[in-house]
């Protein structure tokens, strides 16, 4: 949609007048929308005024559940500075340090330590879910405006509104983020260029019987694909293998016995013995 379609929409049928000028609407649900969220509930307001932000979600984020999440981040220090300047805080049973990484390929290999830079640490890996938890505690904690609804985008001859099904929003900006696909961007008339590089990443979580705690990441390079281990709690590492998207059908194709083989073979035994949690 494009502004011309948002005014013959407004033309054919009568709508709510929007009760609510904001400075800015966040809309989405996942780590970057709840980031800006929290980053912007921070700025200070004048005269003990509202807050001129508003993030609106289609569904509250649920409560973080035991299950391991095989999706996961790597924080580098600098942004665990700003998430903890932001009040965020990480679980620390769901959130691994990491001191060291090794990288190698056939013909070479790098190892670095963050001692080498007179760091604590590298990082920390932890797992998405525990990441929006963390994100969402915070920001339950602030001052941003929070509305529970389906979003979508129209135009007037004012500008862009956010339309839910209870009221209508107005805002100098809006940041669409809502996915990666974002209905929001479509429907602003915003074009994105995808390119498809025939890969599929299989991830999974593994227990490995290495000596406790891991603090080391390693990736290792072959012909075509990538394979990384990430440190987790209590011997857990987080598995990324990157490769041809045929070859990664065949491995998520075969019995759990088959496919631990493959993946033993293809860690040369670096990350110990493994096993699924």
């Amino acid at each position: 949609m494009n502004k011309i379609a948002g005014k013959l929409h407004m033309q054919n049928e009568p709508r709510r007048e929007a009760r609510n000028a904001l400075d800015a609407i966040i809309v989405g649900g996942g780590a970057v929308a709840l980031t800006t969220a929290l980053a912007l509930s921070n700025v200070p307001q004048q005269n003990g005024k509202l807050s001129p932000y508003a993030l609106v979600l289609k569904q509250l984020p649920a409560a973080l559940s035991t299950e391991l999440d095989p999706r996961v981040y790597a924080l580098a220090p600098d942004v665990l500075a700003e998430l903890a300047k932001l009040g965020v805080q990480l679980d620390s049973e769901r959130t691994q340090p990491y001191q060291r990484m090794r990288v190698w390929d056939a013909n070479s290999a790098l190892e670095f330590s963050a001692e080498e830079y007179g760091w604590f640490e590298l990082g920390k890996i932890v797992e998405h879910r525990a990441l929006i938890d963390s994100l969402w505690q915070a920001l339950q904690r602030s001052s941003m405006r929070i509305i529970e609804a389906s979003a979508s985008l129209s135009f007037d001859e004012r500008g862009a509104l956010i339309d839910t099904p209870s009221e209508t929003l107005r805002a100098a900006l809006i940041v669409a983020a809502d996915g990666a696909n974002s209905p929001l961007r479509l429907a602003a008339g915003i074009k994105s260029t995808a390119y498809d590089y025939h890969q599929s990443a299989v991830v999974l979580n593994v227990q490995t019987d290495a000596p406790q705690p891991l603090t080391c990441a390693w990736q290792r390079f072959f012909t075509g694909a990538t394979l990384a281990f990430l440190p987790l709690p209590n011997g857990v590492f987080n598995v990324v293998w990157s490769l041809p998207s045929p070859a990664a059908e065949r491995l998520m194709a075969l019995p759990d016995t088959a496919f631990l083989a493959e993946l033993q073979t293809a860690s040369a035994d670096k990350a110990g013995q493994l096993s699924l949690p």
